[in-house]
């Protein structure tokens, strides 16, 4: 629902009414800073007396024209009581934009050329300014300052008045009037009521945003009485017509408005008489009046809702603006009178709206055609002609006292010569009933036209403000009397008659002219651009832009003008269409690079290419670099030099440019030339030999040491735009530098930054020199050259306590030493970062990295030798080459940290902790590394110990801790890890993970393996999860498992399981489950003790297979030998030992294993003792001398299974043959079990029995199927 002001604007009712909610409304949304009740009167009243004498004529602006009231011709009604208008003038007053931001219109400075000069700038008495207010609220006088504010809201209020918005006079008498300003006197102090529960005051930046966007919502959406469909603008738009009753049940035709969401009655159409209009063929006739009110009901609602966001917005921008000054004291410093002061318009201003340019209000008192009447209201005080605020386009008169023929001048606050000029706005965030509303042309709206005014329509016709009467009317012809009839005419003699005549043709009608289709010309201009820095563009250090267009088109309608940044739109430059030929635009006070567009639009539609300008803003594109104030050695003492640096992409003229001692004027050096794109110029002290292996620029003379320490200037035509430390800054000496023998230069940290910050400079750091001095040796700086304090990650070099971005135009960054990040700060490291390390430099992190790098840009963390990256940094040409374990480490500890295309490479020394090894390592902490490659390592690429995190995409290769096997790619030690789609290649191994016992999760994923040394993979006491990874080409195409189970873990089917001479335990308890179509190969003592319970379910699909290191039958070639020698017992066994119980075999095949040992003396490639296990489906084939053997079990149940090719070693002792199955004092039921190929199929010994079903006995060696041969039933 749309808030509804129980029932604009008149200066006793309606004015203080809405500036009472406005203040109301601003308490309730900002409790902390109300205003009470008093400083509200004072508000309420300026709002009343802004109406006073004639400042009522700067109460209208037309956002599309960017215009205040214009009265040209009759097309608008004139005052009367003001003057009278002859036909063809025009006159012309400034918008309340303008007005309410212009201290000098208001207080008659124009006029008055002393004042400002010889007396304070805020001194005129009627001026109540946007800018006075700030002043006389912070400085003089408050209630002053509050009856300004009140000044303004009676503007801000005015701009959502459509007559006042789309240059509608209105005046009132006759039937002129505004029927929505008499409808909304009847809102007073007492009956209004506004509800705006939930809504907030809308926020701009700067006040004119406020007018902007109020007005443009007032223009766009409403009609005022006499501005309905006419031509001039081409909104609003009739969404729909709706036929409906009224009160008195007569029927009126509405037409609705629609703005997001919102339908509204905009205008009516009187339908009672339709069919009488359609027998005299009249058109219709659009009212924004009906008997009950409606359509001014809705307006009101709409209209005074936005007065109260909007004003409550501009109260709380009042009190910010003073807050603002009193620290700033920029109005302060203003009102001082100009003599003996530069004002800097740009770098002091309020909220970055200053006064805007305005018409300079010239030849004030020139005639009116007609005559000129005095003004009759009768609250007039004794003033000055109204006639000061208009303009005459009659001839003679000037409009051209243009501030642009002062050239080089700063246009900011100075008068325009322009009623039309454009005052740069901002990119406006309408409240929700204002959005999409546009202030550009659009198409006209589908309308029955106006009718023309008849005929006798006065040429002269009064305009709000006044009373008096209209002209009177044509008085009639003069009728014959009824009385007395006319006299019968005398009759006349007939003519003779006429030669005949042939009748005349008719003639050829003219063709019609062809269309227009020519397009209008433009021409656009910078002002400033006469005085540009470079020759090559329009480079300014100023943020004040000044455009100026024009066309020669006799047809023109208006211009288009539009302002580009970095692709976007200019921060705070209003797009539009307009009729003005000038405007100024006040940049923010940052590098940049703006392209201002213009085209001209003629009445036929036809469209101008466009024209475009571009200006580059930088306000310091050259600054003081570099100072040798000790001279460059212990002989050379006086050899000073400077050196100033170019931050732009352009070469800068040098004329005009001044460097020199603040302190004493001495040196005083006249700059000259032109210094090149991002380049340096080095300035010497008496001769060229100051710097002997290098041209200096200029010489100079006159010594920086004539005292302690000196403040030095560089300016340009007597603007300051660079300047060292004051001397009281560094202790009474320069801010860096070593005299004593060192002779070390004071070199500036960031060119960027301010050079009166002291921690800005910063003494020479040794790791890098340009140029030798007069002796020929190499000077302790680098002139000519990058800082080396600028290569420095912070000032200082050792920590950064605050969050900082190192940029790719910057790199590379060096660490020297030691570096640390302190836990609230952030690393930002931009696509195609360089940061190198110089022998032994490491980084720890306890805020956060993140680097984010792109495929063709990556962050890359490397050694101070290497050439490949950023260049040739420590230029010594291809004389050093970078090493593995030229640097240390990353270390992060703290929590957030993130790569995504970085590269490591050429690290891992171990610190002074002994810790790292690896180029990256993080403890307990938290991840995220992608797309990443680390790389030549002098042990390992990553190291992640308790971390959690994602290792993605990313390549480890070339780490082999000097050709070794121990050079790994990543170690994991515990944490929650996804390591996946990763290569790792020509490691000495390419993954290992272990465990100190924490809980962990780890899954390793579709990552490649590839020519690593030893194994692919291994994990030691881990629990990893492995799936879908590739092998090729290592030293070991598998992973190594070692350790203990201790606690329930599954083995994956991936690439082989690989154990090598150890054995794999499962403690008491623990099940350790191996899925279907896993592979596990062992070799020597490897094998696996089961204490607690073993589940290796396959299916008959995927079968697990345990078998030897050199079977390539399954898992392919995992020893990378290419003709495998393989036999029974290349591994130990399965051994089910003391207490293990509930163990399965399921589609498992056991081959070559069975050796014995000093540990496990007793054969078999699957033993049990004291124990028992379960074998279905089970293939056991050509072990070492027993394929199952048991000892003390009781239990143990073989079915479906095969045991065969058990004939090694060939030894003819009985005592010791081969054999499928041995069994010691230990019983076993066999159920359809086939024995093939053995030597001995089945021995028991001692007590032991079978229970057996449907055993087969095939091929074994001299048929001896069983020793004892009765054993089987």
């Amino acid at each position: 629902m749309l808030p509804f002001f129980t029932f604009g604007y008149d200066d006793k009712t309606t004015h203080p009414a809405l500036t009472q909610e406005i203040v109301k409304f601003f308490n309730a949304s900002y409790p902390e800073k109300q205003i009470n009740n008093t400083d509200a009167e004072k508000i309420i009243q300026g709002s009343i007396d802004e109406d006073t004498q004639t400042r009522w004529l700067y109460h209208f602006y037309d956002p599309v024209y960017n215009r205040g009231l214009v009265l040209e011709d009759d097309a608008f009604p004139k005052d009367p009581n003001l003057a009278l208008v002859a036909s063809g003038a025009k006159s012309e007053w400034e918008s309340s934009k303008t007005w309410g931001t212009n201290s000098e219109l208001q207080s008659g400075i124009i006029e008055n050329l002393s004042a400002g000069i010889f007396t304070e700038y805020f001194s005129g008495n009627k001026d109540y300014s946007w800018n006075r207010a700030i002043y006389e609220y912070a400085w003089e006088d408050k209630n002053r300052g509050l009856l300004s504010l009140g000044h303004i809201l009676h503007l801000i209020e005015d701009a959502s008045v459509p007559d006042h918005t789309r240059n509608d006079a209105h005046p009132q008498f006759l039937d002129l009037g505004s029927p929505y300003e008499a409808w909304t006197k009847k809102f007073t102090r007492q009956t209004i009521n506004s509800s705006l529960t939930g809504e907030k005051p809308i926020i701009f930046s700067n006040i004119g945003n406020y007018f902007d966007s109020l007005a443009n919502y007032s223009n766009n959406n409403f009609f005022s009485k006499d501005t309905v469909f006419i031509k001039e603008f081409k909104t609003p738009v009739i969404s729909f017509y709706r036929i409906e009753n009224l009160s008195d049940s007569l029927v009126s035709k509405f037409g609705y408005g629609y703005i997001n969401g919102d339908l509204y009655k905009l205008v009516r159409i009187n339908v009672e008489f339709s069919w009488k209009d359609a027998l005299d063929d009249k058109e219709d006739e659009f009212l924004i009046t009906d008997r009950d009110n409606l359509i001014l009901t809705d307006y009101w609602t709409r209209l005074s809702k936005q007065s109260v966001l909007h004003g409550a917005g501009v109260i709380k921008l009042f009190l910010d603006e003073v807050e603002k000054e009193k620290q700033t004291k920029t109005l302060y410093n203003k009102n001082r009178s100009w003599i003996g002061k530069t004002y800097d318009a740009v770098s002091n201003t309020v909220s970055g709206w200053w006064d805007s340019t305005t018409n300079a209000v010239s030849n004030v008192y020139t005639n009116l055609a007609g005559s000129v009447f005095s003004l009759g209201t009768d609250d007039a005080e004794s003033s000055p002609s109204i006639e000061s605020g208009t303009k005459n386009n009659e001839p003679g008169t000037d409009l051209q006292s243009s501030p642009l023929t002062s050239s080089g001048t700063n246009l900011q606050g100075s008068p325009s010569t322009r009623s039309g000029t454009i005052n740069s706005g901002s990119g406006i965030n309408y409240p929700p009933q204002i959005a999409g509303v546009s202030i550009a042309f659009n198409p006209i709206p589908t309308a029955p036209p106006v009718s023309p005014p008849s005929s006798n329509t006065s040429s002269i016709v009064p305009i709000a403000g006044g009373g008096g009467a209209p002209p009177a009317p044509t008085p009639p012809e003069p009728e014959p009397s009824p009385t007395t009839p006319p006299p019968e005419p005398e009759p006349e003699p007939s003519p003779p008659e006429p030669p005949p005549q042939t009748p005349p043709s008719e003639p050829e009608p003219e063709p019609e002219p062809p269309p227009d289709t020519e397009p209008p010309d433009i021409t656009l201009n910078i002002h400033e651009c006469a005085d540009s820095l470079s020759p090559d563009t329009c480079l300014l250090a100023s943020t004040t832009i000044t455009l100026i267009w024009s066309s020669v088109a006799s047809d023109l309608l208006y211009y288009e003008i539009s302002c580009e940044s970095a692709g976007n739109a200019c921060p705070d430059f209003l797009t539009r269409t307009t009729s003005a030929t000038s405007t100024t635009y006040y940049t923010p006070p940052l590098p940049a690079k703006y392209i201002f567009s213009a085209k001209a639009v003629d009445i036929n539609g036809n469209v101008s290419n466009p024209t475009a300008k571009t200006v580059e803003i930088y306000l310091r594109p050259l600054v003081i670099n570099e100072i040798a104030w000790m001279g460059t050695s212990s002989d050379q003492p006086n050899d000073e030099w400077i050196e100033l640096k170019n931050l732009t992409e352009y070469p800068i003229t040098l004329n005009q440019w001044l460097l020199r001692s603040k302190t004493d004027n001495t040196p005083y050096i006249k700059l000259s030339g032109e210094i090149p794109t991002n380049g340096f110029i080095v300035l010497e002290r008496t001769d060229e030999t100051t710097i002997s292996d290098q041209t200096a620029h200029q010489i100079y003379t006159g010594s920086l040491i004539n005292h302690p320490a000196e403040v030095l200037e560089l300016s340009r035509a007597s603007s300051t735009v660079d300047e060292t430390p004051a001397i009281e800054a560094c202790n009474g000496w320069w801010c860096g530098g070593e005299a004593g023998g060192a002779y070390y230069s004071m070199e500036r940290h960031d060119p960027e930054d301010e050079g009166t910050d002291p921690t800005n400079w910063g003494t020479w750091q040794g790791f890098l020199q340009n140029g030798k001095n007069a002796d020929g040796v190499k000077i302790n700086g680098t002139p000519g050259a990058r800082n080396t304090v600028n290569y420095l990650i912070s000032r200082g070099g050792t920590a950064l306590i605050s969050d900082k971005t190192l940029k790719k135009q910057n790199s590379p960054y060096i660490i020297p030493q030691y570096f640390a990040i302190t836990p609230d700060a952030t690393l930002t490291l931009e696509p195609g970062t360089v940061i190198k390390f110089l022998q032994g430099g490491s980084i720890l992190a306890e805020g956060k990295i993140l680097a984010a790098g792109s495929a063709e840009n990556p962050a890359v963390f490397t050694s101070f030798k290497d050439d490949e990256y950023a260049g040739d940094t420590n230029q010594d040409g291809s004389t050093s080459s970078p090493q593995a374990r030229d640097w240390s480490s990353i270390k992060l500890r703290g929590p957030g940290s993130q790569f995504d295309h970085a590269i490591f490479r050429f690290g891992g020394i171990p610190d002074s902790l002994g810790e790292s090894w690896a180029m990256l390592r993080a403890n307990d902490t938290d991840i995220s590394v992608k797309n990443s490659v680390f790389e030549k390592s002098g042990a390992y690429g990553l190291w992640l110990a308790n971390t959690s995190g994602v290792i993605e995409s990313s390549v480890m290769r070339d780490n082999t801790d000097g050709g070794q096997a121990d050079g790994v790619g990543l170690v994991a030690t515990d944490g929650n890890l996804e390591i996946r789609g990763n290569t790792f290649e020509n490691n000495g191994m390419g993954l290992r993970l272990t465990s100190a016992g924490a809980e962990h999760s780890l899954k390793i994923t579709e990552n490649i393996f590839r020519q690593n040394e030893s194994f692919a993979a291994q994990s030691i006491g881990a629990y990893p999860e492995f799936s879908e990874n590739t092998a090729m080409e290592n030293g070991i195409n598998g992973i190594n498992i070692q350790g203990t189970v201790q606690k329930d873990f599954t083995l994956w089917a991936d690439l082989p399981y690989v154990i090598q001479n150890t054995v794999y335990m499962v403690e008491p308890e623990k099940i350790l489950t191996i899925k279907p179509g896993t592979i596990l190969k062992f070799q020597g003592g490897g094998g696996i003790n089961v204490q607690g319970v073993l589940n290796a379910i396959g299916t008959e699909d995927q079968k697990i297979v345990f078998t030897s290191l050199y079977d390539d039958e399954y898992g392919g070639d995992t020893d990378g030998t290419t003709t495998p020698t393989v036999a029974a017992g290349d591994w130990m066994n399965i051994s089910f030992l003391d207490g293990s119980a509930g163990s399965s075999l399921e589609h498992a095949t056991i081959k070559f294993g069975g050796t014995k040992s000093m540990i496990n003396p007793n054969p078999g490639a699957l033993r049990a003792e004291n124990s028992s296990f379960e074998l279905d489906n089970v293939v056991v084939d050509n072990n070492y001398l027993a394929g199952i053997f048991l000892k003390s079990s009781s239990s143990a149940v073989i079915k479906n299974s095969i045991i065969q090719n058990h004939q090694a070693p060939n030894i003819p002792s009985p005592s010791e043959p081969s054999y499928g199955l041995f069994l010691e004092n230990s019983s076993a039921a066999l159920e359809s079990v086939l024995f093939r190929a053995n030597k001995v199929g089945i021995i028991a010994l001692a007590s032991s029995t079978i229970s057996a079903t449907n055993i087969t006995f095939e091929g074994n060696e001299n048929e001896t199927d069983t020793i004892p041969t009765d054993l089987l039933p």
